[in-house]
């Protein structure tokens, strides 16, 4: 799971940096992807940089953009993993290689926002990027009980055990 979701970040960079014109969705759904992997992870400094990104992922006027194989991927990558929890005892490497994609995915989109002349997303972008670069560490043993995703739509008071889905057009 963790290597699809790697694998689905990288591509959707791939797309952003290929055809930023239609890029719009893949940097919509790395917001969630971001914000899922630091609920498996159990790590707090992706969990910054998510709140991070959040402002680099909206599109112009609040329009929903359209949806890319990438972004869909990448949707369905992450809603495994979030659906799977932490896997294993051992998620060091796996969670290393989905860090360094997602960072490649941040970094692509930094760079799309620079170009499209969105400096405040760019900002968010770029230093979401260099948290990621600077001081993520996955630790080797993952949280014995991993909590729900949490995501800032939840409702207050909805409960513990009701599974949460990413917002960004899922």
């Amino acid at each position: 799971m963790y290597g699809e979701a790697a694998r689905a970040a990288s591509a959707a960079a791939a797309r952003i940096r290929d055809d930023p014109a239609s890029a719009a969705d893949a940097a919509w759904a790395a917001a969630d992807a971001l914000r899922v992997a630091a609920a498996v992870l159990g790590n707090p400094v992706l969990a910054k940089a998510a709140d991070e990104y959040e402002r680099a992922a909206h599109t112009p006027f609040g329009r929903i953009p359209t949806l890319s194989p990438e972004g869909l991927r990448l949707r369905s990558a992450v809603r495994l993993l979030a659906l799977s929890g932490v896997m294993g005892r051992d998620t060091t490497l796996t969670g290393v290689v989905l860090v360094g994609a997602l960072t490649s995915l941040v970094t692509a989109v930094a760079d799309l926002r620079r170009a499209q002349q969105h400096a405040a997303q760019a900002a968010a972008a770029r230093q979401a990027a260099n948290r990621l670069l600077t001081q993520v560490t996955v630790s080797p043993t993952p949280p014995a009980h991993p909590q729900p995703v949490r995501l800032p739509q939840d409702p207050p008071g909805q409960s513990e055990s009701t599974a949460r889905e990413p917002r960004h057009g899922w």
